[in-house]
C-alpha cells in the first residue's frame, strides 16, 4: 500500500512495515534540486529584504524631518531585517560570520542587562519620541552593522553610495539653515531648531 508513495523534499517513503524505505537515486536527485531551489529563492529574498532594510535605516531615516519618524523608520527597518533573517534560517542558508559578532553580542548583553535592571524596563525597551533610543533601536543598530558586515561588495557599495547621497542632502540643508534659509520649513515640514 505505501510502497509507491513518495513525498517530495527529501522525506523518505514508508514501506508496508512502517519502516522507511530507501529512495532511488533519481528521487534523491529531484529532492536535492528542490531543496536547492528553495534555498536559492530564500537567499535571494532574504538578500533583497536585507538590502531594503539597510537603505531604509542608513539612507532614508536620516532624511526624515523629526525624531518620531526616524524612530519609526528604524523600527521598521529592524523588522524587515528580522524577517530576512527568519527567511534565511527557514531556507537553511547559513548566516555567516564576521569580526563584529563578539563585540556586538557583548554590547547587546550589556544593553539587555541595563534594560532589565532599569527603573522602567518598558520605557527602556521601546524608543521614546523624545530620546529616540531604547533597546529595540539598539538591536536595530547592531543588526544593521552585522548585516552590513556580511553584504557582498555590490550591494555594500550601493548602500554606501546611498548613505553618501543622503548625507550630502543633509549637509546642503544644514548649510542653508546656517545662512538663515530653512528649506525644511519652506517645504512645510516642522523642524526643531535651537533657541536663539
Amino acid at each position: 500500500l505505501w510502497r509507491g508513495v513518495y513525498i517530495p523534499l527529501g522525506i523518505p517513503r514508508l514501506s508496508r512495515s512502517g519502516r522507511t524505505a530507501l529512495t532511488t537515486p533519481e528521487e534523491t536527485r529531484v529532492a536535492g534540486s528542490r531543496m536547492h531551489m528553495g534555498g536559492h529563492t530564500g537567499r535571494v529574498l532574504a538578500d533583497g529584504l536585507t538590502f531594503l532594510a539597510l537603505l531604509l535605516f542608513a539612507a532614508v531615516a536620516p532624511l526624515l524631518p523629526n525624531s518620531n519618524l526616524k524612530v519609526d523608520a528604524t523600527v521598521l527597518a529592524t523588522l524587515l531585517l528580522a524577517v530576512a533573517v527568519y527567511i534565511r534560517i527557514r531556507a537553511q542558508v547559513p548566516l555567516g560570520r564576521s569580526s563584529l559578532d563578539i563585540p556586538a553580542a557583548a554590547f547587546l548583553l550589556v544593553a539587555v542587562l541595563a534594560t532589565v535592571l532599569s527603573i522602567s524596563p518598558f520605557t527602556s525597551f521601546y524608543p521614546s519620541t523624545l530620546r529616540g533610543d531604547g533597546l529595540l533601536v539598539y538591536v536595530g543598530y547592531v543588526g544593521m552593522a552585522l548585516a552590513m558586515a556580511r553584504l557582498r561588495s555590490k550591494p555594500r557599495d550601493a548602500v554606501l553610495t546611498a548613505i553618501l547621497l543622503s548625507g550630502s542632502v543633509i549637509g546642503m540643508i544644514a548649510v542653508t539653515q546656517y545662512y538663515g534659509v530653512d528649506v525644511m520649513r519652506l517645504a512645510g515640514l516642522k523642524t526643531y531648531l535651537p533657541a536663539e
